[in-house]
């Protein structure tokens, strides 16, 4: 079951004006190992690596295949832009190569994945655009630096979630993982390993937030969080930067962390005679839980609402992060537009995103503090 928290200060007034601008993940952390291809018939296709910078063409090169005869090539784009269609014909010994794709500026942080065809043969792979450790500029002093860790790196004078030595600079108390400033640093600390209040029944990201429906009983130790973190920044061109991190008890099975920025107030309301008391139910403000109120036609959300997920699979060491943006088309909702796919290699650490002005958004790790 998933546990329940809510942000401890809103957000909504310092968010909600940028909230329309596109949201671009990067600043991933290492590049993913999502080129084994799955090959049938003994045919392979290859690319010359496994993670790529924007300008850089990517050389593919196939083995195995059926001389003279046309393999198609077809890569497609985590971010949904147009896939790309090409041919190429294997020589005399099976081998053809294609250097035609060259990856784009715009591709940062996109998973690609390449089919090539013969036939009834099939063999794919994957690779990248990722973008290696760095620093957000997000106005904190030296910038928030993203290098897999939740501790600044000595002497580099930047800013991380917990301060080592002079020149860098934390956001929170060591030990104790308290904010300092409380007014740009807010925690969420909830108890784990014990009853709590979990949701009830099972909710969908496109599911009416109205509807949603929590109870008291033991969160399962994969969706078992005890710490959630939220800072907001601003950089010198006035720009609205949000880094937000969460820990959970274990990272064995498949587990989702999700951070959504919503413009309308959500409230947790305790019922009366419901079952694993203390339980309840949510209500928008505006409302939106039945025909005729102002949010009910758009799914009890608001145009451009963001939802930052973290999905989190194979014990953890892999995961992917996905973007949406509330859609309305006409007086209908149409639910979360999926943006942007990512995902990467990782230990015992979750990620944060960290969101330039909410269109752009990097990616570190933190540990429980």
């Amino acid at each position: 079951m998933s546990k329940i928290f809510r942000a401890a200060a809103p957000l909504t007034s310092r968010i909600a004006p940028v909230l329309g601008a596109v949201l671009v993940l990067i600043g991933l952390m290492a590049s993913s190992q999502l080129h084994l291809a799955q090959v049938t018939a003994g045919s392979t296709v290859t690319t010359d690596k496994n993670d790529y910078a924007p300008g850089e063409t990517v050389a593919i090169s196939g083995s195995g295949w059926i001389p003279g005869q046309p393999v198609a090539l077809h890569i497609e784009e985590s971010d949904n832009d147009l896939p790309w269609d090409v041919s190429a014909t294997p020589d005399a010994a099976g081998n053809f190569s294609n250097s035609d794709f060259v990856i784009q500026s715009h591709d940062i942080g996109v998973v690609f994945t390449l089919t090539a065809t013969q036939g009834s043969v099939v063999a794919t792979t994957q690779f990248t655009d990722v973008v290696g450790p760095g620093v957000a500029l997000n106005g904190d002093p030296g910038g928030f630096e993203i290098q897999g860790g939740a501790v600044a790196t000595a002497g580099g004078g930047h800013t991380d979630w917990i301060a080592n030595g002079v020149g860098t600079t934390g956001l929170l108390t060591n030990p104790g993982g308290v904010p300092i400033d409380s007014t740009v640093t807010y925690r969420r600390l909830d108890a784990y390993n014990g009853t709590d209040d979990i949701f009830s029944g099972s909710h969908g990201i496109n599911d009416n937030p109205n509807t949603y429906t929590w109870k008291t009983a033991s969160a399962g130790n994969k969706g078992d969080l005890n710490n959630v973190y939220v800072h907001i920044s601003k950089d010198s061109a006035g720009h609205r930067w949000v880094t937000a991190s969460a820990d959970r008890l274990s990272n064995n099975g498949t587990s989702f962390v999700d951070f959504e920025l919503t413009q309308a107030d959500l409230t947790q309301v305790t019922d009366v005679g419901c079952s694993s008391a203390p339980c309840g139910h949510f209500v928008t403000n505006p409302a939106g839980a039945v025909a005729g109120d102002p949010l009910f036609a758009t799914g009890g959300r608001i145009v451009n609402d963001l939802l930052v997920t973290a999905q989190y699979n194979s014990v953890g060491r892999h995961h992917r992060i996905y973007w949406r943006g509330q859609r309305i088309r006409g007086n209908q909702h149409s639910g979360w537009g999926v943006g942007a796919l990512r995902r990467l290699r990782r230990h015992n650490l979750l990620e944060e995103p960290v969101c330039r002005d909410v269109d752009r958004c990097h990616r570190t790790n933190s540990s429980k503090c």
